[in-house]
């Protein structure tokens, strides 16, 4: 069984994807369920390896693209004069705090997003600053470098 966890797995909340090879027996998989339902909120069966490359881009890697938004979050706020602790402790909340309201509400995020983006208003400004740039593309292209990174690890394996 090739099992793609992520890091978050350390407090129980990985998010998981596995792929089994035919000749895994019901016991075997049962016993690797086991060990994933102990540290994932979300896991699921992929088909091929193709698809655990991909969530390796997406999932595996992505607690580093949401701790780079952190990090810019809290040293902008250091910059705008608030001290660096309560300028962590404020951005760890709002994005656990997104991420819950997220899953629990079980609205898409582009309709969260709208939400808190009030016309004229302070998010909207932020949010046309990001428009003015290809940041999307260049995150797009971000986790296609890490999907082909992580074929090309397949591959010498």
């Amino acid at each position: 069984v090739r099992v793609m966890p992520n890091l978050p797995a350390a407090v129980g909340e990985a998010a998981v994807a596995y792929l089994k090879s035919p000749a895994v027996t019901s016991e075997q998989l049962d016993r690797v369920l086991a060990v994933i339902d102990a540290v994932a909120t979300a896991s699921f069966e992929v088909q091929d390896d193709v698809t655990v490359d991909a969530v390796t881009a997406i999932s595996g890697s992505g607690p580093a693209y949401v701790y780079v938004l952190m990090e810019v979050m809290i040293e902008t706020a250091a910059k705008l004069g608030i001290p660096e602790a309560d300028a962590t402790q404020l951005v760890l909340a709002t994005v656990a705090g997104a991420a819950r309201y997220a899953i629990d509400s079980g609205t898409p995020p582009s309709e969260l997003r709208e939400a808190v983006t009030s016309r004229g208003g302070t998010t909207e400004a932020a949010l046309n600053v990001l428009a003015d740039t290809d940041w999307r593309e260049h995150f797009a292209q971000a986790i296609e470098a890490a999907f082909a990174r992580s074929r090309e690890l397949g591959e010498n394996t």
